[in-house]
């Protein structure tokens, strides 16, 4: 069996359509609803018969929490960016996130005029960012701690709840007549971090290290 390095896939832009049932299945939340989504990417490996297979994908949009762009970069809170989704398959090499990270914020960097790109690690699910302390994300601090309802076992935000789309109505529907699966959880605080896309616009220097680090090499290409 040949043994597959990151080298071998490919990331590409891609429609929201095209990952939205595979974030769905593979995503611990399991719900891409009410998510905005500005730029979406998906890693492919080709089979064995070499057709491009999914195997992860990334969704980056504004911000979920208000406030977050100028909390962290009052400057210019518009050029804010949220990685929103982040998964791959189990089955992968070492380093695969990473790679399929760095491509994503190469892409970001080259063709838009973002500054900084958030992304914020769940406690609640046992999630402290180590994939983002190993890509050189800064760690920023802790966002408020939030109240969240479950319905037959899926988290949704209240303000996705008073959306007007058929299946946020759907939502409500069951909430006002008190539907038996309804629980409401109140969550702590996510870790925030933060990535600097532009030299010049970063709050910290990076941390000195003997080999290239993440930030270096990202720089360089």
């Amino acid at each position: 069996m040949v043994q597959l390095s990151v080298k071998d896939f490919e990331v590409v832009r891609v429609n929201r359509r095209d990952i939205e049932q595979f974030t769905e299945h593979w995503h611990y939340s399991h719900s891409i609803n009410g998510l905005s989504c500005r730029y979406c990417f998906g890693l492919y490996r080709m089979d064995d018969e070499q057709f491009p297979t999914l195997i992860g994908a990334a969704i980056y949009g504004k911000p979920a929490m208000r406030g977050q762009g100028p909390k962290w970069h009052p400057d210019n809170p518009t050029s804010v960016l949220e990685l929103r989704r982040l998964v791959c398959i189990d089955d992968t090499p070492k380093n695969t996130e990473s790679y399929f990270i760095g491509q994503t914020l190469r892409w970001i960097r080259n063709n838009t005029d973002y500054e900084l790109i958030l992304s914020l690690a769940d406690p609640y699910y046992g999630h402290s960012g180590t994939i983002y302390r190993a890509t050189n994300f800064v760690y920023l601090g802790e966002s408020a701690g939030d109240k969240v309802v479950s319905i037959a076992g899926k988290m949704w935000h209240p303000r996705v709840i008073t959306m007007n789309k058929p299946f946020a109505r759907t939502l409500q529907r069951k909430i006002k007549a008190g539907h038996e699966s309804i629980e409401w959880i109140d969550k702590p605080g996510k870790h925030v971090y933060g990535f600097w896309l532009r030299k010049n616009k970063r709050i910290r220097p990076q941390p000195k290290s003997i080999q290239p680090s993440f930030q270096e090499w990202f720089d360089e290409q």
